[in-house]
Parts: structure tokens; sequence; C-alpha cells
């Protein structure tokens, strides 16, 4: 009897385990490829799309790692040819540190800002933008991606 009751604790324990979420990790946002041209030079990234209002509250806050070719694209509209507007960003709850590429309409970068986790500073577009695209920190100076270059959209 002490053993039936051991096993079916065991069991219980595994099976919490097992369906503990990892937090951060996970999210229900499409993904598109977004290609970068820079200096003639390619760079693609799979990237979640925030298109709708409670993904770009969540965006990637919780989060503690995202892979070097991953990111997150927040879209004013539908497509990088959504209406213009000038667009804030923080980090509240954001863990990992990020470059933001502000893009106007057309997918040309109007800034570029680095981002520290967990800041409640505002990050502002500074001009009407259709979209912002969330990478690692740093991925923008390693690739020489800057102000003028075009994002697309595949």
């Amino acid at each position: 009897m002490v053993f039936m009751a051991k096993l079916l604790l065991n069991v219980t324990v595994i099976i919490l385990i097992i369906s503990i979420p990892v937090t951060g990790h996970t999210s229900d946002a499409a993904t598109k490829t977004i290609q970068i041209l820079s200096n003639n030079h390619k760079h693609e990234f799979i990237v979640e799309v925030a298109d709708t209002l409670k993904k770009q509250e969540i965006g990637l806050s919780k989060r503690d790692y995202m892979a070097p070719n991953k990111g997150m694209l927040f879209l004013s509209g539908k497509t990088l040819s959504g209406k213009p507007r000038i667009i804030d960003m923080w980090m509240k709850d954001t863990y990992i540190p990020l470059d933001m590429i502000f893009i106007k309409p057309g997918g040309q970068i109007a800034k570029i800002a680095t981002a520290t986790p967990e800041s409640l500073e505002t990050i502002t577009s500074g001009q009407p933008v259709v979209a912002v695209l969330e990478l690692n920190a740093g991925i923008c100076k390693k690739l020489d991606i800057s102000v003028g270059d075009k994002v697309f959209l595949k």
C-alpha cells in the first residue's frame, strides 16, 4: 500500500512538472520572414507578427531569450503599407535587450534605437511609421543595418 501511495505521488509530481508552462517562450502570433537589405547584403529574420492590440501589449514581455535570427514585428495595420502614425514603445517586463527598428511606409528604416530591459522610458518613432521591428540588441550594428535601409515582409 505504501508503494502505491509513493508511486501515485511520483506520477502526480511528474504530471505537474510536465504541465507547467515555460513562461515567455511561446506565442500565438503568426510568423513571417523579414528581409532587410543593407549595403547590398540581405539579412533574413523569422518574426512573430504582433498585428492585434493584445499581441502588441504582450510583445516580447516575460521572455528571457530570443534566438539570433528571430524577432517581433509590430504592425500599425496589416502590412508594411498601413496607415503611418507615431509609435511609442517601452520595455516593461521585457528582459531581453533589443534593437527597435522603426519602419516608414514602403519599408524604409526611419530610426533605430537600442532598448534597455525593463526600462519604463518611452522610445518614440519621432515621425509617422507603419511598423516596429524588434531584434536582439546589437544585431543592427553587427550587420551594419542603418537608417535608410529597406525592410521587406516576405
